[in-house]
């Protein structure tokens, strides 16, 4: 799904998310990456924009974020809280 929008900084985003799930109370997406993980807090500013973006597109619904490592199988839930660190990251569920 391709995304584009303007972030709280006035910066305008765009990117494509490779899976998303909505429902009537939350968004859940997935951004698929080819390495194994070891550079996932790399990718919080990327994750955190894409959230605020569908945060937008879908307001009043609660947005989680995952990495998907395709080289490990890893999993990554990433803190999509702008206050957040980008070293931050969450173990999946």
């Amino acid at each position: 799904m391709a995304l584009r929008g303007r972030l709280p900084s006035g910066a305008v985003a765009s990117g494509r998310i490779d899976r998303l799930a909505v429902t009537d109370r939350a968004v859940l997406f997935a951004d698929f990456k080819s390495g194994a993980g070891e550079d996932a807090a790399d990718y919080a500013p990327q994750m955190r924009a894409y959230g605020h973006l569908l945060a937008a597109a879908y307001p009043g619904r609660a947005v989680d974020g995952l990495l998907v490592f395709a080289g490990s199988g890893r999993i990554v839930r990433v803190d999509l809280s702008s206050d957040a660190p980008d070293a931050g990251e969450a173990p999946a569920p």
